[in-house]
Order: C-alpha cells, then structure tokens, then sequence
C-alpha cells in the first residue's frame, strides 16, 4: 500500500472516529460534559399553526322604497334605491337596474331615467321616476353590478334588493272623438 493511500485512510478514519464522539457527547448530554460547561438543550421547534378560514369583509346592502305602494293609472311614482357600504371598503357601481317583476309585465313607463338600466349612475340614493301605463301588480327590484374592494383586491359583485309589492288601480277612460265616431 502506497503511503498517500495509507494517509488518506488514517485521515478519513480519525475524522469518522471524532465526529462519531461529537455526535455520541451531544447525545449523551450533561452526563460526559465537563461541570463548568453549558448543558447542551434541543432547540426549540415552531409548531405550525392552521390558518383561520378567510373571511371576506365586503360587506354592502342594497334598499330600495316607493313614495307609496298604491298607484292609480296615470299617476307618478318615485323610487329610490340607496347603497350602503361597509366603512374601509369601496364598490363603485358599474351599472344599476330597476326591474318590474310580475304576471302582469311592466306596468310603468320609465320617466327619468328613460331606460331601467343606468350606466354609472354617480351617487346614491339615486331616484327613478316611473308613470302607470296599466292596471295590476308588480314586484320592483334593484341590482347594482360594480366592483368591490376591502384594501385586498378588486373584483366583480353584483348586489340585489328584496321585492318591493306596488298594485295600480284604474285603467284609461277611452277618449271619446266625435269626428271618428261618425258625429
């Protein structure tokens, strides 16, 4: 055997004999260590903690109200629809509609504004004016389509209201013409 061979194994034995004595002398603790040596502790390990479940804070409410609830035939009727938002978030709405749910169909022409959907309508409460153009009962309902964020992120949200009943009573008294009834 070659003495750099021979070397080299001496070398990698005295370095496996020393670590195995470290390893031995850590394990064993204060029982091998000298008295006026730290005591060797386990360092302390972090126990992972399971996340809470998120929990969305957006938080808005969308109302809506009638001037009254009884409408006669061509008579006038204002809605308002308001918007409220929790405090540290933003929704700026996009589009609002008023919709006329019921049997019936629409009984209201659309006065101001002039169609149910507003793009952008600016602030709330925001008002539809609406004229009776029949008899009957309609449920009239709110949505709001915009953009919510709480300091987190920003994504699309619709908002809705709950039915609003109104009834219109009467029907048109038929125009009487005297030059087309042959008179």
């Amino acid at each position: 055997m070659k003495k750099p061979a021979l070397t080299a194994v001496l070398v990698t034995f005295a370095v496996t004999a020393t670590a195995l004595f470290l390893l031995l002398a850590a394990l064993a603790g204060p029982a091998v260590a000298r008295p006026d040596s730290p005591a060797i502790t386990a360092t302390p390990s972090v126990t992972p903690e399971a996340t809470p479940p998120y929990t969305d804070p957006f938080s808005a409410t969308l109302k809506i109200a009638a001037d009254r609830s009884l409408v006669a035939f061509g008579e006038e009727l204002l809605v308002t629809i308001d918007l409220e938002v929790v405090e540290g978030c933003q929704y700026p709405v996009l589009e609002l509609t008023l919709y006329q749910d019921g049997e019936d169909g629409a009984l209201f022409a659309y006065i101001d504004p002039s169609t149910a959907v507003v793009n952008v309508p600016g602030s709330f409460p925001y008002t539809y004016r609406l004229q009776a153009i029949r008899s009957g009962a309609v449920s009239l309902r709110a949505q709001t389509y915009g953009e919510r964020n709480c300091n987190d992120f920003w994504n699309w949200h619709y908002l809705s209201t709950s039915a609003l009943p109104i009834t219109v009573s009467g029907e048109a008294s038929p125009t009487y013409l005297p030059l087309i009834a042959g008179e």
